[in-house]
Parts: C-alpha cells; sequence; structure tokens
C-alpha cells in the first residue's frame, strides 16, 4: 500500500508518525467481515440470481450451453459449496444432480426486498441531500450516488425515487447529473460533531477531535500525546462548506478536513462501512486525493482499510467494538496519559 504523503506545511514530529504507523495493523475482526461480505452479497447473491434466471431450478450436469466450460466449472462449485443456501437432490440414479433454493432463503430474500420498500424514504431523501451538500456547487453524477443504493439503503427504483422530490432534487445533463434544489441547515451538522456534543470525545480537546481508538495496554511518551493533541485541537474547515473555498489539501487542516469527509460518508452507510471504490465517482466534486486508501490508513486511530480479497474496505473504527480496541480519547491539558489514562469502550 503507497503511504500517504504529507504536506509541506506539516509540523508533525517524525516520531509520532512512526508511532501512528505502528498503531495501524491487521484486523483479523474486520477482515473477517469483508470476506463475509464477498460471501453474502456478492458470492451467494450471484448464484442465487443464476438458479432463478433458470427457472428456479437447474441441472448441474447440463449446465446452459451457451456457458464456457470454465463459467460451467466455476458456477457448478460455487451452488455445491453453500448447501445451507440450495438443496441438492438426485435424480434417474444419480445422473441428474437438481439444485434449487431454499424454501427460507426465498423468504429471506423477499423480507429483504420489502424490508426496502417499508423504509421511509425521507432517510434517504436526508442522506442523498447530505451526500450533495458536500459536493462542489451542490451536484454530483447519479451513477455514484445510485452505487451506494445497498450501503445507504435507497430505495430500489432510485431514479424514480430522484422524480419523486422535486422541491429536493433537480436532474440535469440528460439526467446523467442531479442537483440540491434548497439548502437544509439542519443536515448541516456532521456525526462528528454530534459525537463531541454527546460527550464521547474531551471537551479540552475542543470542538474539532474525531472519536478515537487505540488497542489495549497502548502506552506512548509525552511527544506522542503532544502531537497527538495537537491534531485533536486543530481547526477545519466543515465538510459541508464550499468545497471551492476549502483549505489546501496539502495543508494538515486540509488533510483533517478531508478526514472529516470520509467520516461523514462512512456515517451516511448502514453498517458505517463502504468500499473505497464507491467514492471514486465523486472524486472531483468532493476533491477526494489519487490515494485515499493511504491517506485513511496513516490515521489507524479513525478508520481501518482492509485488503481482504482485494478489497480495500473502509470502517470507522468507533462504530466496531473490538475485543482488543477501546477508545482513548488523549491526555487531559497536555498531560502523559499511557495505558492507565482515562479510557472508554468505543460506541
Amino acid at each position: 500500500m503507497q503511504r500517504w504523503i504529507p504536506g509541506e506545511t506539516r509540523e508533525l514530529h517524525a516520531r509520532w508518525k512512526r508511532m501512528a504507523l505502528q498503531v495501524w495493523r491487521k484486523s483479523l475482526y474486520l477482515d473477517r467481515v469483508v470476506r463475509w461480505d464477498e460471501l453474502i452479497y456478492s458470492e451467494i447473491p450471484r448464484a442465487m440470481e443464476f438458479v432463478q434466471s433458470q427457472g428456479g431450478r437447474i441441472d448441474i450436469k447440463r449446465m446452459p450451453a451457451e456457458m464456457d466450460e470454465v463459467s460451467k466449472r466455476r458456477m457448478s462449485k460455487l451452488l455445491r459449496k453453500h448447501a445451507a443456501v440450495f438443496k441438492l437432490t438426485y435424480k434417474h440414479h444419480r445422473t441428474q444432480e437438481w439444485i434449487e433454493l431454499r424454501d427460507f432463503m426465498q423468504e429471506i430474500m423477499e423480507a429483504e426486498r420489502q424490508a426496502i420498500r417499508d423504509r421511509d424514504e425521507k432517510l434517504s431523501v436526508s442522506i442523498v441531500k447530505k451526500i450533495l451538500m458536500m459536493c462542489k456547487d451542490r451536484r454530483a453524477p447519479v451513477a455514484p450516488v445510485k452505487n451506494l443504493s445497498k450501503e445507504c439503503a435507497f430505495p430500489i427504483d432510485f431514479d424514480g425515487f430522484l422524480r419523486r422530490y422535486p422541491e429536493d432534487f433537480r436532474l440535469a445533463g440528460g439526467s446523467r447529473m442531479v442537483e440540491l434544489v434548497s439548502w437544509d441547515q439542519s443536515l448541516a451538522v456532521t456525526d462528528r460533531e454530534r459525537a463531541v456534543e454527546a460527550g464521547r470525545t474531551q471537551r479540552i480537546l475542543g470542538p474539532w477531535a474525531f472519536v478515537s481508538t487505540f488497542p489495549k495496554k497502548f502506552e506512548a511518551d509525552k511527544i506522542f500525546w503532544e502531537e497527538f493533541d495537537k491534531f485533536q485541537r486543530l481547526p477545519m474547515p466543515s465538510p459541508y462548506e464550499d468545497p471551492g473555498n476549502s483549505a489546501d489539501p496539502s495543508s494538515l487542516s486540509g488533510e483533517k478536513r478531508l478526514l472529516a469527509v470520509f467520516h461523514e460518508l462512512l456515517s451516511l452507510t448502514i453498517e458505517k462501512r463502504a468500499s473505497l471504490a464507491k467514492f471514486k465517482g465523486f472524486k472531483q466534486e468532493l476533491r477526494l486525493p489519487e490515494y485515499s486508501d493511504a491517506l485513511l490508513a496513516s490515521h489507524p486511530r479513525f478508520f481501518y482499510v482492509s485488503e481482504s480479497n482485494s478489497r480495500q474496505m473502509a470502517f470507522l473504527r468507533e462504530a466496531y467494538r473490538e475485543n482488543d480496541r477501546e477508545s482513548i480519547h488523549g491526555p487531559a491539558k497536555g498531560g502523559v496519559q499511557g495505558a492507565a489514562g482515562e479510557k472508554a469502550l468505543c460506541i
């Protein structure tokens, strides 16, 4: 992974940067979450869609003629692999192997579709508006916003959903772009700001602090905590301020603002995690850096980037409770804090 290269305006101590990279390490727990995501949201649905396209059942030994041999072997292996999802029935002295969905899986699929239909569309309206409020010129391509449907539980008919709220959204550029019609100041409050108001960070760190997490029994010297406090106290523009007038991304304040943008984007998702590839469509509108993975990985106190199965999945650390991690708010009034300092379990 290519590391995030800080701007020339940085004044952070080199020792603090080395310690920060040491804190970042692989999380088996979060990597396991990514593998389950791949299984539940990609591998199994792909097999289920294939079986349904064949009328709900298929003979494994007689795959469709349009499939090549490699595809047939892969699909056959996939169907046999998940016996809890697919029911295998032998017929005619095992000359036929029929695969079909188990009844409870069909019920789960229908329940999921019904849950999306029953979800209050006003929640989706608020999420899309908040995304557009962070974008330059308050507009963004429709495709990347729609691409977040699974993460944010948007309505299945996303294009029709946008047209149902003309007082909030305007389609432009041949329906390729969506624009914000009216600014909603009540939505211009970040999840990080609400965490500060709720007391999940030390008040002495000020209104610009992030909820931070470290491994249990983590110890550091005075220099580390002084620089960490300095970063937490550093003022930064809000993600909802005009990106065109935001701080220089190469400065420490600009870098912190980028972290705030990613923090807000991830907080809008249902599970507080998303593939970094999902945000590439907003790179220009949100002024995201080329190497977002390196930026987030260099701040392991706030984010975790998993590369399990070649997928770069970004997590909000504060949203995941791990057995070996706690939230450490930092030293009080410049004092030194180690493992015995003020701690609170991450929420």
